[in-house]
């Protein structure tokens, strides 16, 4: 360590000028030390502690904690030097070093083996880097030819002091270093024996040969040990940059998984510190069914809507519908192209983004974070760059976007239970987002947190189960069935199926590649073929596949609107919603993350594309 921050200070120039000589003979001659005294302290492979360091030769002092973790290879730093506040990891499996200023969030990623400094050494040992051995850190061993100078009392502390000569041919550097160890049976604060009080470096520098650029100098450094702790307790974090810092160019240690259920659903909780406002929603998503929908409540801005909305949008058709929940209107129109969960084809349409470029997990670097801990989970987070978001805003001339994307789920040892899952793992927890806009010259930050509640990937029917009874003010045309089956000829058990189809909407859809439609004469025919064929109904009970047969010649029709019976009855449509029966679940950050202007717009919400007034 003190060699390590001597270098700091004097090994660049003489890397530059190659400097090369002899021991300076007026400061000291390196020799084999002596092997009187009492036995060298022994170092600890796991170390924190506090660095006062006086570089007295040039009037100034620099302050640092190090943690060092020797079997864990991994090593990280804070340092204060003329108010610079600088943390520093090291990374010997991506050989990468990483600085964060911890006020400006300015981040420089440096290759260990491509600078001359490094705080813990870099060791290759079959093409592997290593953190270096603490002996060659401390700069302080039998091997550094180390002599004992007696007692000394430094600080107060009863100390042995062990003295070297240390010559640096590289750097043409010729020093003595004294280092003082508290005494055997003093313990420090936290019951450590033993450890390091204080080193001091004196010696010179440059070439003592004729001619030389460089001219002879003289350094003098003391180096206080304060708080050293023999036995830390580590946590992964303090090895890792501060969250939600982007560093240019940092190697990843593991990748994002971007791979999701095909259908899933969460509740969101969206918190919008410039308005201090909290927004909720339950999201629905379903891709075998191309059908994604979502409940909320409006902003409640003046002209919005004042009651709960369930939107459901239909890829098969393009078509979105939105349900008031209250008065069960319901408004049919295409899916917006600025629907969070759209794409845009090249012909113009719409069609579902694939889970991974919903949550753009694909489109983007993503830098795994570590650990942090969220709402009381350990979590892992993976932190992006980008300045293409959202494309209609980035496309437009003198518009510049830049956003910072943070995504964290829980770790592997972390499982949820829900109602159709057990044991499930690396759950989204949380999306955070910070964004930089510029139009015309003027400034506009924007950021928010978007926390994932009870995700469950499975398919869910009863978000869309009400369906029919919304639309009966909308779609006229109606058949309705039921089809009763007797389990046995004494037997009481009866299970009664109701269905309702509804006429295809007289609204055309956007989808990028419609669906076919029946009509409802269609499916009436259809529906009566597979009564008579024998229809089996499939569903999980109990953990397990079961089937119900439906008997022949059961089938009864009834014409009137859904809801009109006193029956227990569930509409499903024929046309524009013929996916939802198979159930709809949508991903916790499916509207928020890539749809969060588009829906505020919609919903007059208070941002704004231009500056506040």
């Amino acid at each position: 360590m003190t060699w390590n921050w001597f270098c700091k200070f004097v090994c660049i120039a003489s890397v530059i000028f190659g400097i090369t000589g002899e021991p300076d003979p007026d400061i000291c001659t390196p020799g084999p030390g002596s092997t009187d005294g009492p036995p060298l302290p022994v170092l600890p492979d796991r170390y924190r502690l506090f660095v006062e360091a006086n570089i007295a030769n040039r009037n100034y002092s620099t302050e640092i904690e190090e943690t060092y973790d020797g079997p864990g290879n991994r090593g990280s730093s804070f340092s204060i030097s003329n108010s610079k506040y600088i943390f520093s990891t090291y990374d010997y499996y991506t050989g990468q070093s990483i600085n964060v200023d911890v006020f400006t969030n300015e981040c420089f990623v440096y290759n260990m083996t491509d600078v001359p400094f490094n705080l813990y050494g870099f060791v290759n040992i079959n093409g592997t880097g290593h953190i270096g051995g603490v002996k060659d850190i401390f700069t302080f061993g039998s091997q550094f030819g180390e002599t004992y100078m007696g007692e000394e009392v430094i600080r107060g502390i009863q100390c042995d002091r062990w003295q070297s000569c240390i010559y640096n041919e590289q750097g043409g550097d010729t020093f003595l270093l004294d280092y003082y160890f508290s005494k055997p049976g003093y313990k420090m604060a936290n019951g450590a024996e033993q450890v390091p009080v204080r080193a001091a470096l004196n010696g010179s520098g440059g070439s003592n040969r004729p001619g030389s650029i460089i001219p002879k100098r003289y350094f003098n450094h003391v180096y206080e040990f304060i708080g050293v702790d023999t036995k830390p307790i580590f946590t992964d974090r303090e090895f890792e940059p501060p969250i939600g810092v982007v560093c240019d160019g940092r190697v990843t240690d593991k990748e994002i998984e971007t791979s999701f259920p095909d259908a899933f659903s969460v509740n969101v909780e969206v918190n919008f510190p410039e308005y201090n406002r909290t927004y909720n929603l339950r999201e629905y998503y379903n891709y075998a069914a191309q059908i994604m929908a979502f409940e909320y409540q409006p902003w409640g801005a003046v002209g919005a809507p004042e009651d709960p909305i369930r939107e459901v949008h239909d890829y098969n058709l393009g078509l979105s519908y939105q349900m008031n929940r209250l008065t069960d209107e319901c408004t049919i129109t295409n899916i917006s192209k600025f629907s969070g969960e759209a794409e845009i084809t090249p012909d113009d349409h719409v069609a579902l983004r694939s889970s991974a470029s919903l949550l753009f997990l694909d489109e983007v670097y993503w830098v795994w974070q570590g650990e942090e801990t969220v709402r009381g989970m350990k979590t892992e987070g993976w932190i992006a760059f980008r300045q293409d978001y959202p494309s209609y805003l980035t496309d437009q001339p003198g518009t510049e976007v830049n956003s910072t994307w943070e995504y964290f789920f829980t770790r592997g040892n972390w499982t949820a239970e829900a109602s159709y899952h057990h044991g499930v793992t690396h759950i989204p927890v949380m999306l955070r987002l910070k964004m930089n806009m510029k139009m015309s010259g003027v400034e506009t930050k924007f950021n928010y947190e978007s926390h994932l509640f009870m995700f469950n990937n499975e398919p869910s029917i009863t978000a869309i189960l009400t369906l029919a009874p919304v639309l009966k003010k909308t779609i006229r045309h109606i058949y309705q069935w039921k089809s009763r089956e007797n389990t046995s000829e004494n037997d009481d058990g009866v299970m009664v199926i109701a269905y309702t189809l509804l006429e295809n909407p007289s609204v055309e859809g956007d989808a990028a590649t419609p669906m076919p439609q029946p009509t409802l004469a269609e499916a009436n025919d259809n529906i009566q073929l597979a009564v008579a064929e024998g229809l089996a109904i499939q569903f999980k009970y109990h953990g397990g596949q079961t089937q119900l047969y439906v008997k022949t010649n059961s089938l009864k029709q009834e014409n009137g609107l859904p809801g009109d019976n006193s029956g227990s009855s569930s509409g499903i449509s024929t046309g524009g919603v013929v996916g939802l029966a198979l159930g709809m679940l949508l991903l916790g950050m499916l509207i928020v993350s890539a749809g969060m202007f588009a829906m505020m717009k919609m919903s007059k919400g208070p941002f704004s594309y231009k500056t506040q007034e």
